[in-house]
């Protein structure tokens, strides 16, 4: 999936470059081959997708929690709380606690949690099946 993804990206690529021609291979100091892609795909900043919270034993986690297909996700964070700091909004999905899958049940402290953003690519720079790809990938 993720293969075919990345070529219909190449091809969106090609698409965008003048007079339709293919991105131009390169060749690096090193001797390895390497695609150079229209310089608007090549240059999008990836923004940071996971954040990692860490709640002692005398904290209480102030995250409202809802129950979805791909698992805890957050409703709301308090004010001050350690998550909303992190930069944990609501719509991230809960990846791990302590290292571990979490369970359907919301994580209580002491523990480390481990959000996962969802993943919003601009139709612009991005093949659409690229998205769900990488959304899969993050489930």
């Amino acid at each position: 999936d993720l293969a075919a993804a990345l070529l219909a990206a190449r091809a969106d690529a090609a698409a965008k470059l003048p007079g339709g021609r293919l991105p131009q291979d390169h060749v690096d100091p090193d001797g390895q081959t390497r695609t150079l892609l229209d310089s608007a795909l090549a240059t999008v900043p990836r923004p940071r997708r996971k954040r990692c919270v860490v709640y002692g034993k005398e904290e209480s986690i102030g995250i409202s929690w809802c129950r979805d297909r791909c698992g805890l996700v957050v409703r709301s964070v308090k004010e001050k709380d350690r998550a909303q700091e992190a930069g944990v909004r609501p719509g991230w999905v809960l990846l791990r606690v302590d290292g571990e899958v979490p369970s359907r049940e919301p994580p209580t402290a002491p523990a480390t949690l481990e959000f996962g953003r969802p993943v919003q690519l601009s139709d612009d720079f991005w093949h659409g099946h690229l998205g769900d790809v990488i959304d899969r990938r993050w489930s």
